[in-house]
């Protein structure tokens, strides 16, 4: 599975569920969040609810996210973006989604430009117009 994969996998699974437990290590920046999908998740054939995601925030620089069902590890995602203001106190599961959000709409950036590139220029709403002057 390539990470564009594993980041939409990510992406559907943080849309549909919410935080039943969440363990933070401050000093070190490990973390683990149980959580419970309020639709099942469809993967590789099978339908799951319960998922952990474990893996190291370091505060202004990246996330590591881990993906696991029942114990065992499905996979993992390094250097994810770290979203959120320096110093804030954002609970880690806000920063974790909009981390794993933020990487889908980076995923998402090479469809819209190639689908702005097959517009015209003169199309363009935000396009200024010149006016001439008499």
């Amino acid at each position: 599975m390539d990470n564009i994969q594993k980041i939409k996998l990510l992406n559907e699974l943080m849309s549909k569920a919410t935080p039943q437990n969440v363990d933070f290590t401050p000093h070190n920046g490990n973390y683990c969040v149980a959580l419970l999908a309020t639709q099942p998740i469809h993967t590789w054939g099978w339908q799951k609810r319960n998922f952990k995601i474990k893996g190291r925030l370091e505060e202004g620089k990246t996330i590591s996210a881990d993906l696991i069902v029942e114990n065992e590890m499905l996979f993992g995602v390094a250097d994810l973006p770290y979203v959120a203001h320096e110093g804030d106190r954002t609970p880690i599961f806000k920063i974790i989604r909009a981390s794993i959000f933020c990487a889908y709409g980076a995923l998402q950036l090479t469809e819209l430009h190639r689908g702005m590139r097959k517009i015209a220029c003169t199309d363009y709403p935000f396009k200024k117009r010149i006016r001439k002057n008499r």
